[in-house]
């Protein structure tokens, strides 16, 4: 992958706000609102007589990353390190990354399946269904991603830098504080397989906490939220598609060798490249909170 360098200095240097002070205790109040919180979901559901995932409880669930993050920048970390600014044309190798990594490594993993016999197409439709569900999904997997990753990398990843946690320690505490939060609703997301929670949960934090590098990585050289948040997104919505029923079919036991989900093997591999080639990579000379005059 080609090295991308961000100038900053010149003429049109923005000005970089000051991060706010760290505080190791308003982010682990954080984690453990976000972790322990993330159980109310279930509990509300139950309590109005809701299936699982079928109330109110899973709103709950999905605005607490958010949610959490907004309280505690409102009540005294500030928004200054938050990425919310739209960042300049230096950002766009960076913002096309972001968008096409998932859709090429997911659609590699199942296209690995398919020759492999792992798994099967639905019908000969099953391509143009595939293309239709990812673009009617990206709308609604849009505001869900925007409602985990002002938390994630919004949030959690700024924090942690500020209070001079190493970038790869960083990466991996975001990405197993995600995993885990996936706990209350993981066999809602993932319930296209029989397989159990005791082997399904480790690898979905393991394919989280690889992911979060790269997620992480992006975030902090661009100084922006927004290419983690079209990242998400687009991982959200190719992998639903590809493992709609009318789509693909498993034809083995193991279909999560080749799964499109970020629990498959071939994705935790892939991604696990590209996170070592940008650990490899120089620090970034970028602070989270920089932000580049809008073009």
């Amino acid at each position: 992958m080609q090295q991308v360098d961000i100038p900053l200095s010149g003429p049109h240097r923005a000005t970089p706000a000051p991060s706010p002070s760290p505080s190791p205790t308003r982010i682990a109040i954080y984690v453990i609102a976000v972790l322990g919180l993330g159980w109310l979901g279930p509990l509300v559901d139950h309590t109005f007589g809701h299936g699982h995932g079928e109330g109110p409880g899973q709103l709950v669930w999905i605005l607490l990353p958010v949610g959490a993050a907004t309280v505690l920048r409102w009540r005294g970390d500030g928004f200054a390190d938050a990425g919310i600014r739209r960042t300049g044309r230096s950002n766009g190798p960076w913002h096309l990354l972001s968008s096409s990594f998932y859709p090429v490594i997911m659609t590699t993993a199942a296209t690995g399946g398919l020759l492999a016999g792992h798994w099967d197409t639905y019908d000969d439709w099953a391509p143009l269904r595939f293309a239709a569900i990812a673009l009617v999904a990206m709308a609604p997997f849009t505001l869900t991603a925007i409602a985990e990753e002002f938390g994630w990398r919004g949030y959690l990843t700024p924090r942690l830098d500020a209070a001079g946690v190493g970038r790869f320690a960083n990466h991996v505490i975001v990405g197993i504080v995600w995993g885990l939060w996936h706990l209350p609703y993981m066999t809602l997301h993932w319930d296209f397989t029989d397989e159990s929670l005791w082997t399904l949960a480790p690898r979905v934090v393991l394919g989280a906490t690889v992911a979060a590098v790269v997620y992480g990585e992006i975030r902090l050289r661009t100084g922006s939220v927004w290419p983690a948040v079209v990242m998400h997104a687009t991982s959200s919505a190719i992998a639903s598609a590809l493992l709609d029923d009318d789509v693909l079919v498993k034809s083995e036991a193991t279909p999560w060798i080749f799964s499109p989900g970020i629990d498959g093997l071939v994705v935790i591999a892939t991604t696990g490249l590209v996170a070592g080639l940008f650990m490899n990579r120089p620090n970034p000379t970028r602070s989270p909170n920089h932000q580049e005059p809008t073009p």
